[in-house]
């Protein structure tokens, strides 16, 4: 796992000095992806530069180490992330007489694109990855970035030249970088918590979207994106054609693509731990690690002094049984009050998941004892978790109902304070949601929707409106928003498990824990996003996902072959630090300085009238508008610190 960056000049202008002492600059910005060591390529006379900063993970010697050149001197390579099945494409290459210097996957990726070339290779690769290719026979540079996006690749044109990084802050040190914010990309991060690609906070840097690959030739030309593998035809595939086998038949087959994808992510010459908070994804994957292992597997966990926001007592539970060495942090709240602040760094750009927090926290525990790190996100997103699925079929069953009986359950349901809700909710002994009050209000800003087109927004928007919010905003269209960009013939149910996997899956969970985990230099692997099995999922039939109200029933029915049901059977929690609770108290003072109407104005991009009153109905407990809160809140702490660096 590593930090890359490179830079093309066209016309081949910049003298060789000032190429490498920029480079070098770029890379020294992502030591913390990769501090063992650093290295720079060049070839001036063709205007090109590539840079690198290694964690060592697989062959620990100088073999391993980048940017590295292939056997032919064709191709240069900087590689950021694992190519999990090299053994397999290692063999497959020595019996073509391929001869190789070391044992990394990088070598083996890059010998690769020199016998199959770079289409072939991203076919049979199976992987995290983002990288920059250069071929000095065609004179071209190419970018790509895996599948499902969990490495991050940035890219910005000025001039005659192009610069990429791993990470934003990498992108800094160009000369000319255009660094106005991008007002557009602004409304769209109050509607999901971040920016999805290919924007930036600033107008002048884009992302590289997932599964997709840029070329640019040196001399004249424009940069060349292309999809090379797409989520959307690998749904509609599975839509098309549903695995028509036995239940008995589909656990199967995923119990085996399963303990496959989970024993090649334990590849490593380093140690290599689980994260375990005791829910059913990283349950299943501790077992299955478990299994794979040779020796004793650590696992961690993170838990919360609150009862609705703690896991560590069924993480704990859940390792004694399987046996994993464990290791458990408990958060207090100082705890994360004293990371608000470092949130901004991490992530470059706003950032409001509040689960960032404690991510950051366990990626530190972990770090401390091991280089690796598995985890068991992704799950939610391909085999249908998240609770507002429920919401989901609530509006399939209500949007029969005349538009005013509609209207009026809306309003009845947000009428009590959520608090009131709660107190409701404490008499249920089984199945009690978390934050029933919270989920209540959702429900009838569901009920609210005019039609179907609706439905992904209000799920999904955090600001229903960033418009009231960003002045002179033009927010770019999503895919959520663009009824052409959903799956034809579809349910609505399958709409939203599909927008979660093109939005919220690579400009958020995973950005979440890149960011979180490289920014201590840790590595973080993610089984349930083997490219297997996302494709294998899709053809699953919706009730092969959802049964009795619950999604992930082949992941509960898998893991209870391991664990007994008690441990697991209960209510989804998450990651999440109890921020609602956190605002009306330990952040109140914080929260009001931070969003008083003169702070707000004195930054001059947003209205403070429609901040003041969720403000306002928050700490009144009238509301939950925790998670609005917290958009402006992470806005603010990074625009401060972006005045403090210019």
């Amino acid at each position: 796992m590593c930090g890359i960056v490179g830079m093309i000049d066209q016309r081949a202008e910049t003298p060789a000095d000032e190429l490498g002492s920029l480079v070098t600059q770029m890379a020294s910005a992502l030591q913390h992806r990769g501090p063992d060591s650093a290295g720079c390529w060049l070839d001036a006379d063709r205007g090109i530069a590539l840079g690198h900063r290694r964690l060592e993970v697989l062959d620990l010697s100088p073999t391993g180490a980048q940017p590295m050149t292939s056997s032919d001197g064709r191709h240069v390579i900087t590689y950021n992330g694992e190519l999990y099945n090299h053994v397999e494409l290692r063999r497959d290459l020595e019996a073509r007489d391929v001869r190789f210097r070391g044992t990394s996957d990088t070598e083996v990726l890059l010998e690769a694109v020199v016998h199959w070339g770079v289409e072939r290779t991203l076919e049979v690769a199976n992987g995290m990855f983002a990288f920059g290719l250069w071929d000095a026979v065609e004179r071209r540079l190419e970018l790509v970035r895996d599948r499902l996006g969990e490495k991050p690749l940035y890219w910005a044109v000025v001039g005659h030249r192009l610069a990429f990084a791993s990470e934003l802050t990498a992108m800094m040190p160009v000369p000319g970088i255009d660094r106005t914010i991008d007002r557009g990309a602004l409304a769209s991060y109050f509607r999901l918590g971040y920016i999805a690609a290919p924007h930036t906070i600033y107008t002048g840097v884009q992302k590289l979207a997932a599964g997709c690959r840029l070329t640019i030739d040196a001399g004249e030309g424009v940069p060349r994106v292309r999809q090379y593998w797409s989520l959307r035809d690998v749904a509609q595939q599975g839509l098309d054609r549903p695995f028509s086998g036995t239940d008995r038949d589909a656990l199967e087959r995923l119990d085996g693509l399963l303990r496959d994808a989970t024993a090649l992510r334990l590849r490593a010459d380093v140690p290599v731990g689980v994260f375990l908070s005791g829910g059913i994804d990283s349950s299943l994957l501790t077992a299955l690690a478990m299994e794979a292992s040779a020796g004793t597997l650590r696992t961690f966990t993170v838990g919360f002094a609150e009862r609705s926001h703690d896991e560590a007592a069924s993480a704990r539970a859940i390792a004694t049984r399987l046996g994993t060495d464990h290791t458990a942090m408990p958060v207090t709240s100082d705890d994360v009050l004293a990371l608000i602040d470092e949130v901004p760094g991490v992530y470059g750009e706003p950032f409001a998941d509040p689960a960032a927090i404690p991510m950051m926290l366990i990626c530190r525990l972990a770090r401390e004892s091991v280089t690796v790190g598995l985890s068991g996100d992704g799950g939610d997103e391909v085999f249908a978790g998240y609770n507002r699925l429920l919401g989901v079929r609530a509006w399939e069953q209500a949007r029969r109902l005349p538009r005013r009986i509609r209207m009026l359950g809306s309003r009845a349901l947000m009428a009590p304070r959520p608090a009131t809700v709660d107190r409701l909710f404490e008499f249920a002994r089984r199945d009690r949601p978390r934050n029933p009050g919270e989920k209540v209000q959702k429900l009838a800003i569901l009920l609210g929707a005019e039609s179907d087109d609706e439905i992904p927004r209000r799920l999904l928007s955090i600001w229903p409106d960033p418009s009231v919010l960003v002045d002179n905003s033009d927010e770019p269209r999503l895919a959520l928003g663009d009824r052409a960009a959903w799956l034809p013939r579809a349910s609505m149910s399958e709409q939203v498990l599909y927008l979660d996997g093109v939005t919220t899956l690579p400009d958020g969970m995973l950005t979440k824990a890149d960011r979180a985990s490289m920014a201590s230099s840790l590595e973080l692997r993610v089984p349930y996003l083997d490219h297997r099995v996302v494709e294998l999922a899709w053809h699953f039939p919706w009730p092969l996902k959802v049964r009795d109200g619950h999604g992930k029933w082949p992941l509960r029915t898998l893991l209870a072959r391991h664990v007994p049901t008690a441990l697991f059977d209960r209510p989804k929690m998450g990651l999440d630090p109890p921020i609602a609770s956190f605002l009306r108290d330990e952040l109140r003072i914080s929260a009001q300085e931070r969003l008083s109407p003169d702070e707000i104005r004195a930054g001059g991009l947003l209205r403070a009238e429609p901040i003041q009153a969720c403000l306002r109905e928050h700490l009144a407990g009238r509301h939950n508008w925790d998670y609005r809160l917290w958009t402006v809140l992470v806005l603010q702490t990074w625009l401060a610190q972006e005045a403090a660096r210019s």
